[in-house]
């Protein structure tokens, strides 16, 4: 389909970090998500999040050369998991990330895939938006089949629409979700 993307990697597997330089290579955009993934680690205080981040940094610029200004918060800036572990975290993290120069994204449209979805149920799911600008939120992974079989499906019909595909840059539209913490 010859379409771009964005991909927001965490550590967890060590044999995926070439993925990541082969992504960059084809043209996708390479954002930062997490070292661990760990809420009980990363949310614990903006020192916890921000060690994490450093981690996850290291391993990206070992892999494309720079580490990148994109961040997407695991949960997103709306989960509510992350107020177990620190009150407040969410806003807090929200302000310091851009205070240190980077810009996360949250999404408007989603497969569903971050829970157990079949694959018509993610196309259903993925296609339900019909915002100007769609910034879709999907995983990968070795767990994430019904992703892989929706994919076709999903870049068909909004290549229909007259959506065009486009990895993040600072001149997309940002897509933020409101914070509850």
């Amino acid at each position: 389909y010859g379409v771009k993307a964005t991909f927001f990697v965490t550590a967890q597997n060590p044999d995926y970090y070439d993925y990541i330089r082969e992504a960059y290579e084809r043209g996708n955009t390479i954002g930062l998500h997490s070292y661990t993934h760990e809420y009980s680690q990363i949310y614990t205080s903006v020192d916890a999040f921000f060690a994490d981040i450093d981690r996850i940094s290291a391993v990206v610029e070992d892999q494309i050369g720079y580490v990148p200004c994109f961040l997407r918060f695991p949960g997103g800036g709306s989960n509510t998991v992350s107020r177990h572990y620190c009150d407040g975290i969410m806003s807090a993290l929200s302000d310091e990330v851009q205070a240190r120069g980077y810009q996360y994204w949250d999404w408007n449209a989603e497969t569903g895939d971050g829970g157990s979805v079949t694959t018509a149920e993610s196309i259903s799911n993925a296609l339900s938006c019909e915002a100007e600008t769609i910034v879709m939120l999907c995983h990968d992974g070795e767990a994430k089949e019904t992703t892989v079989e929706a994919l076709p499906t999903i870049i068909e019909e909004y290549l229909a629409r007259g959506y065009v595909f486009k990895p993040l840059d600072r001149q997309a539209t940002v897509v933020h979700h409101e914070i509850f913490n």
